[in-house]
């Protein structure tokens, strides 16, 4: 695990390059772990897609920072609910969900960490929830 102060300091050069993800990426910031920006839920309300950067793990959570249900995460982003975690999931290699999934063991978390980009994720995910 990255001291906290390192985390925040390399979130900080990947959300400037994310930044050119230019008005898809709303509402981009971090707070030191988490990366956030804004989307619309299937009934309309404004959201956040939330990456937690110290382990990469995605969810879609409201204001107060809680996990939305399924049915209010942006259409085409969630999977399903997670067999381990209990939560709505996005199949997405890289993310933390992804590689905790019985069905997706074989495929290591070693074979993506040391060149996924936060930009990368994030573009990715946009584009799956509605945002080209």
């Amino acid at each position: 695990m990255l001291h906290p102060q390192l985390l925040a300091e390399l979130l900080d050069d990947e959300v400037a390059v994310a930044a050119g993800l230019g008005d898809r990426a709303e509402s981009l910031g971090h707070d030191g772990r988490y990366v956030r920006c804004r989307v619309c839920g299937r009934d309309g309300s404004l959201l956040w897609l939330r990456m937690d950067a110290a382990g990469f793990a995605v969810d879609v959570c409201d204001d107060a920072g809680e996990t939305v249900v399924l049915e209010r995460w942006p259409a085409g982003l969630a999977h399903n609910i997670h067999p381990v975690h209990g939560r709505p999931w996005v199949c997405t290699r890289g993310t933390a969900e992804y590689h905790t999934y019985p069905g997706h063991h074989v495929e290591r978390w070693d074979t993506y960490r040391a060149t996924l980009r936060l930009p990368d994720l994030l573009d990715h995910l946009l584009r799956r929830a509605g945002r080209p």
